[in-house]
């Protein structure tokens, strides 16, 4: 089981991720590095996001998101499973006080028509989003385009996606 400490002292946990398999996440990062990374200014940002959504961020996000909060990673490019490319500008800020921020972009998302099943926490240049979008027994990743309103799957996993990149 992995426990993760977010700044003022919550503890996160996901018990389908063991330690072994998440330092493996952190040492095959693929080359993948973060730019203009912001340190949270809510320790409870993430419990506030899960509360929000009802649901338990994946273990390896929350990770990802204390270090590397609204930050733009070094290998921009990523394919949906049909193959098509797309660019993925940077994760989407838990600061509230950004105007860009997860709790805005999901409120204006949701009340446009976006599902509950979808999280939004990345973008692409053209207004679109990287989901992570909760199943029944999985998160995966997906591709959901704002003028279609359709979603592409990506990849099955948060790491599985990062470590895509390319």
């Amino acid at each position: 089981m992995i426990y993760l400490e977010e700044p003022g002292g919550r503890t996160i946990s996901n018990p389908s991720i063991d330690y072994e398999s998440f330092e493996h996440w952190r040492k095959k990062m693929n080359g993948l590095e973060w730019k203009r990374a912001h340190p949270l200014s809510d320790g409870f940002a993430i419990r506030k996001v899960e509360q929000l959504l009802g649901k338990d961020l994946p273990a390896e996000f929350c990770e990802c998101i204390l270090q590397f909060n609204e930050a733009r990673p070094n290998k921009k490019l990523f394919r949906t499973i049909d193959g098509e490319e797309h660019v993925f500008c940077n994760l989407i800020s838990f600061n509230e006080d950004k105007d860009t921020n997860v709790f805005s972009t999901l409120r204006i998302l949701r009340s446009n028509g976006l599902s509950d099943k979808l999280f939004p926490f990345g973008e692409d240049p053209f207004g679109n989003y990287l989901c992570l979008f909760f199943n029944e027994n999985d998160v995966t990743v997906v591709f959901w385009n704002h003028e279609t309103n359709q979603i592409e799957k990506v990849s099955n996993s948060f790491l599985e996606f990062l470590n895509e990149l390319y």
